[in-house]
């Protein structure tokens, strides 16, 4: 996970803990569980931009980017859904 997608990760946390503490472990273990499944199915995810893939967070708001590398998956953003689509593709 790129160091920006860990920071989005954590303020979406922080977020959650503000509002109800029980919600920032469910949405870690969502987290958790997307990451296990791309481990294990890297192509689950819908196709998305820039040669990248995205995968829901559901039943939290959020999107987990992505990009296939060589044996790994690289996590790029963690983006609202409300955010403005690609506003992450500039980070090359």
């Amino acid at each position: 996970m790129t160091v920006v997608a860990r920071a989005e990760a954590k303020d979406a946390s922080l977020w959650f803990r503000s509002r109800d503490p029980s919600t920032v472990r469910r949405f870690r273990e969502r987290l958790k569980s997307a990451k296990e499944q791309l481990a294990s199915f890297p192509e689950s995810g819908e196709r998305h931009l820039r040669n990248t893939r995205r995968l829901s967070l559901a039943p939290f708001p959020y999107w987990l980017i992505y990009e296939i590398e060589v044996m790994r998956v690289v996590i790029i953003a963690i983006p609202h859904v409300a955010q403005e689509e690609g506003h992450w593709a500039s980070r090359d």
